[in-house]
């Protein structure tokens, strides 16, 4: 953690010493010997401050910028190294050979400084392998899908294809590694507490990679599918103009004849294609036409929203209410399979919270029928009912099938 109490003395302190931290955020690995720094005319007494403040950290003889503050600046400068087959192949060379310098030295201070390597390596290279996957999904979305030129947009492709397959080779090397067995007896020989809460690190960070990685590997294995399908597409309906422009068409081949009896193109769903537009694309006179466009067709249907003036009726101010009861059939079909009556002199008996007439229980009766089908038993009896108050119903007597609870 940094020793400060406010965040002014943090930003005094980076500004004083900013020409000592851009010389070691400056240098390829991160970090500098500590005897290299006292070069540059630096006081030991001005490094062994930024060390107490934990703005700087002493790995054996090497000097490196606190972890957090270099992803800081990293993220902010975009000042990260971008993968290529050079560091693919190097960073994990370096890590083997100072894994066997470590081994064979007897030296405490020098195989201290190859510890601190492998260390710095491996705490590296998880976050250079997440920031790369994330820099190859941003160009996939902010430059391939945005781009019009059909033959630019081919060269990206094919320029993204060979960036994926130098992290897919980092990341099979990276596997590997983690996999031999130098590793593991260097892990448990060195004795140190940091080493494998790095190697735990790693494995979340290469679990994620390969997480993210899947995903971005589909989305382009998409779009160079389709952009293969609308290229061969292409190609046919250019040789097709070239042969109907040559009249080579009409008068070798029946294609007016066979396209004329052919309806099932009016059946095909309408194909749309829809291309999102760049920032630097909206920020152009074109794009502005676009953005007014779009906001004409918002306006106009706003104003398709007619107004009413007319004042408000008296009638939608009263205050009465009505009632409509909800009768749970499930609690209603539990109640039924609980007795022995038939299912239309139950419901013609049973007591609801509100009365309901004789129609209404009929209508009821159907429903359950239908509902609990499969809860209920049919019989081949049928029963008739007398209509004692034709008051409420018209009718004199119903016929209805007999259903049992089962």
């Amino acid at each position: 953690m940094f020793i400060f109490n406010k965040i002014s003395d943090l930003l005094s302190t980076l500004h004083k010493e900013g020409k000592l931290i851009d010389i070691i955020f400056g240098t390829q690995r991160k970090s500098i010997k500590y005897d290299d720094l006292l070069n540059y005319d630096y006081e030991p007494q001005r490094i062994d401050e930024l060390l107490q403040k934990n703005i700087l950290i002493k790995s054996g003889s090497y000097i490196e910028l606190n972890s957090d503050l270099r992803d800081f600046f990293e993220k902010f400068t975009d000042n990260y190294k971008e993968i290529n087959t050079d560091y693919t192949t190097g960073i994990i060379r370096d890590i083997r050979e100072n894994l066997e310098y470590f081994t064979n030295e007897t030296k405490s201070e020098k195989k201290q400084d190859y510890l601190n390597k492998i260390k710095r390596n491996l705490r590296n290279i998880g976050t250079d392998i997440l920031r790369n996957i994330n820099n190859i999904r941003n160009y996939h979305e902010n430059e391939i899908i945005t781009e019009q030129n059909f033959r630019i947009t081919k060269i990206k492709l094919e320029n993204l294809d060979k960036r994926k397959k130098e992290v897919d080779t980092l990341i099979n090397e990276l596997k590997n590694l983690l996999r031999e067995d130098s590793l593991d007896f260097f892990v448990k020989t060195s004795n140190d507490s940091d080493m494998l809460n790095i190697i735990t690190d790693l494995h979340k960070k290469l679990s994620v990679a390969q997480k993210n990685w899947i995903d971005i590997t589909q989305k382009i294995l998409v779009y160079i599918n389709q952009i293969k399908l609308q290229s061969e597409l292409t190609k046919k309906i250019i040789e097709l103009k070239k042969l109907k422009d040559e009249l080579v068409l009409r008068s070798s081949s029946d294609f007016e004849k066979v396209i004329g009896n052919e309806i099932s193109l009016f059946f095909q769903p309408e194909l749309r294609y829809s291309t999102k537009l760049s920032i630097s694309n909206l920020q152009t006179d074109e794009g502005l036409e676009i953005i007014e466009k779009v906001n004409k067709k918002k306006k106009r249907k706003l104003l398709l929203i007619s107004e009413d003036n007319n004042p408000i009726e008296e009638d939608f101010f009263d205050a009465k209410s009505e009632e409509k009861q909800i009768i749970n059939l499930q609690k209603l079909q539990l109640a039924f399979n609980s007795q022995s009556k038939n299912l239309f002199d139950f419901l013609i008996d049973y007591n609801f919270n509100s009365e309901l007439s004789v129609n209404e229980k009929i209508t009821l009766f159907c429903q359950f029928a239908s509902q609990f089908s499969d809860e209920i038993q049919f019989t081949d009896k049928y029963s008739t009912f007398i209509n004692s108050n034709k008051e409420i119903s018209s009718f004199n007597s119903i016929e209805y099938a007999v259903i049992l609870p089962k």
